[in-house]
């Protein structure tokens, strides 16, 4: 048996162990900006926690990280599109703190621009 509760020889598990990530994460993603935890997106998923908790392990993500990693990808898509009244409403809608240096860092790490960059670039494109 599989962390996921597949036998080991569904060559599905896989495939299956993501399927579930993803719908944990939609579910998460689906209520910001309040914040949804883990156990929440299990219930909602009619899964146990432990199974939702063994699909990230198995496919070798780390559950908080991997969220976090998904609503920055969610936020420099609505700054682009230019969803939002300013960078600050789009932060905040995805809980990200406005003001905050480190997450500014971040995020100029990962997509090579700050969040009001974006946003402009995001505006101007409209």
């Amino acid at each position: 048996m599989t962390a996921v509760g597949l036998s080991e020889g569904d060559e599905d598990w896989q495939a299956e162990a993501r399927a579930l990530v993803e719908a944990c994460v939609a579910e998460m993603l689906a209520a910001c900006p309040r914040r949804m935890d883990f156990a929440e997106a299990a219930y909602r998923l009619e899964r146990p926690l432990d199974a939702v908790i063994a699909a990230f392990t198995a496919l070798g993500l780390e559950p908080r990280p991997y969220l976090q990693d998904r609503r920055m990808e969610a936020l420099e898509a609505d700054l682009r599109a230019g969803r939002f009244a300013s960078a600050d409403a789009a932060m905040r809608h995805w809980a990200f703190p406005p003001k905050s240096p480190d997450f500014r860092a971040r995020f100029r790490r990962r997509f090579h621009r700050t969040p009001q960059e974006a946003w402009a670039e995001g505006r101007a494109a409209q």
